[in-house]
């Protein structure tokens, strides 16, 4: 049982995770291009003040600027792309001098690994998707179809939008690389709290049921304390990095469809694993 509710999660994850690759080409790309670019002007206009500034050693300064570039993006983590629609973005400038030629990929190929990473994403979250809903099975009211559309909104909830307000993804050009291991801690601390909250929203519920509570108050007063807990959570956690100088428009165009993005991976493998359980257990279910 376990093992076939994996493998389906599995199948249902990697569908899911080309989907959602295909969802941030058309809708994420280009708010990433636009940051590409403002970085791009951002260092060719400290270059040129550095030229202005030391006119005899142009040269001089010119390269040391291009070196200093080229650290500062050798010290960004590879893989980042996946992780913005997972939390921030693996840049490349799309001039002649490029991250093309400093860390040898392409826009285009960068493009293609998004795809193929965010099929491996789903393919890991699908198999994870599959535990939980074996572990859902007499523990979770309803049939497969409703179990699975469940879950995947308990995972939007915990680990998609939570995660966005407490620390929104953003594009090129923001952030302190150096900070990326404290960033990825906070950022699975936040994740274990709200599969945690979730937990404890779903043990309590189920508590208050068998006390006799009736359901619509039960689940108010197990909403109420979701609430609670996601405040004192946001409260205790200490603040995001900002983006000061950054144009508002395209901060708030990327979050948007970073946020979007993996709403669309984790409802995709809701939805798929619903409809293969559906599938599996009435064969003539989805003929009509």
């Amino acid at each position: 049982m376990l093992t076939q509710s994996i493998l389906r999660g599995a199948c249902a994850g990697l569908f899911a995770g080309l989907i959602a690759g295909l969802f941030a080409l058309a809708v994420a790309e280009p708010s990433i291009d636009t940051a590409i670019a403002i970085e791009e002007a951002a260092a060719g206009a400290t270059t040129a003040d550095l030229g202005s500034r030391s006119p005899g050693s142009g040269a001089e300064s010119s390269a040391h600027s291009h070196s200093s570039e080229a650290h500062d993006h050798a010290s960004e983590p590879a893989g980042s792309e996946v992780r913005s629609y997972a939390s921030g973005a693996n840049h490349s400038h799309g001039s002649d001098h490029s991250h093309a030629s400093e860390d040898g990929l392409s826009r285009a190929t960068q493009k293609l690994g998004l795809v193929v990473g965010m099929m491996l994403y789903g393919l890991s979250l699908g198999a994870m998707f599959g535990v939980a809903f074996a572990w859902s099975i007499g523990r979770v009211r309803g049939d497969a179809w409703i179990r699975a559309i469940k879950l995947g909104c308990v995972s939007i909830g915990a680990l998609v939008l939570l995660p966005a307000l407490s620390y929104p993804p953003n594009p090129p050009a923001v952030g302190d690389p150096s900070t990326v291991g404290s960033r990825t801690g906070l950022f699975l601390i936040v994740w274990i709290s709200g599969l945690g909250i979730a937990t404890c929203a779903w043990a309590s519920l189920r508590r208050l049921e068998r006390q006799g509570w009736s359901p619509p108050v039960a689940q108010v007063i197990a909403g109420l304390g979701v609430c609670t807990a996601v405040a004192l959570l946001l409260f205790a956690l200490p603040a995001g990095a900002g983006a000061p100088g950054f144009p508002a428009d395209v901060l708030w165009t990327f979050r948007v469809s970073a946020v979007a993005t993996q709403a669309v991976l984790f409802g995709g493998i809701a939805v798929l694993y619903g409809l293969l359980a559906m599938r599996e257990r009435h064969p003539h279910a989805l003929a009509g």
